[in-house]
């Protein structure tokens, strides 16, 4: 009766995880932006990851046979399969950055990549002399497995999360658009709400119900900012083209004046444009002088305010 119990609760919370699955695939296709393929990839993985270290434990123990040495079965599984899905976990953390910046146009630097991959492989190494330890009780490491794991993976995550969502808050002022500031703004906002639901859970998870609470946020906790995100994006991808298009149309600017535009709001200087596009910069100050005349712009701020819609208003 457990067992079926049990299958049930997953069957339903990775149905959750699914559905959020198909609300990212369709929001990449509707829009085709780099945060939306960003947030597939990164809930892909954590579905892989949710599955193989909060699921699989609970269904291998279930599924052992009652023998003298369960116990001992049950704790080497209750290891294993968590520290086995370091990789994954260490994935899922580096996905979310990456997504989270992808709100502002940013890519995580070099610098905080390495940084990362060498925190993360101090995680691996960790769980895997604790996990050692466990069946070697001489070998000199004053911490449990279990205490190592939730240590050293809810500190790299608080480092993880609040460095990209503060990033966000703050560099979120620059960008020129007023709904894609929003956006990010509000984006950050409901993902940081979900982390302080997740973080403590994963230190008091052992309860049965807590643990639900735990798999269910896990689970089921991105269909909220990907339900915001499905709502409003495509609104500001139609709002974008609207302007394109009357740019392009009523403004008669032509398709080589419009990628000089694009560039130019952007924020690339002349010589950045002209490296670009592979022409002089003399090209680009002409090209650039006849755009200002076709759009009654006088310079650089006017004519992104003019493309981005740079305008009051809330999404």
């Amino acid at each position: 009766m457990n067992l079926l119990i049990q299958l049930a609760t997953d069957i339903i919370l990775i149905g959750a995880a699914l559905g959020a699955v198909g609300l990212a695939v369709r929001l990449q296709q509707r829009t085709r932006e780099p945060l939306a393929a960003m947030y597939l990839f990164y809930l892909v993985f954590s579905l892989f990851y949710g599955f193989f270290a909060l699921m699989a434990p609970e269904l291998a123990e279930s599924m052992l046979p009652l023998t003298q040495d369960q116990n001992s079965a049950t704790t080497a599984v209750h290891l294993l399969f968590p520290f086995l899905s370091v990789p994954l976990l260490i994935s899922v953390l580096f996905l979310f950055f990456a997504m989270v910046l992808s709100l502002i146009n940013r890519r995580p630097s070099p610098v905080f990549s390495v940084l990362f991959v060498l925190l993360a492989g101090l995680l691996f190494v960790c769980n895997g002399l604790s996990l050692y330890r466990s069946t070697h009780p001489a070998f000199p490491i004053p911490l449990v497995p279990n205490q190592w794991f939730v240590l050293s993976y809810s500190s790299l995550r608080a480092v993880v999360v609040i460095s990209a969502l503060i990033t966000v808050l703050v560099q979120s002022r620059h960008l020129r658009e007023i709904h894609r500031k929003t956006l990010a703004r509000k984006t950050a906002l409901i993902l940081l709400a979900l982390e302080l639901v997740r973080v403590p859970l994963s230190f008091f998870h052992t309860a049965p119900l807590l643990l639900l609470a735990f798999q269910t946020s896990w689970f089921a906790g991105d269909l909220w900012p990907l339900l915001y995100l499905d709502r409003t994006l495509p609104r500001i991808r139609r709002r974008e083209r609207s302007t394109t298009d009357d740019l392009i149309g009523r403004g008669g600017v032509t398709p080589r004046e419009y990628e000089i535009v694009q560039l130019i709001c952007q924020g690339k200087s002349n010589n950045e444009i002209a490296d670009v596009l592979f022409i002089s910069v003399q090209t680009v100050k002409t090209h650039t002088y006849r755009i200002y005349r076709k759009l009654g712009v006088r310079n650089r701020v006017q004519l992104a305010n003019l493309f981005l819609g740079d305008k009051s208003g809330q999404v």
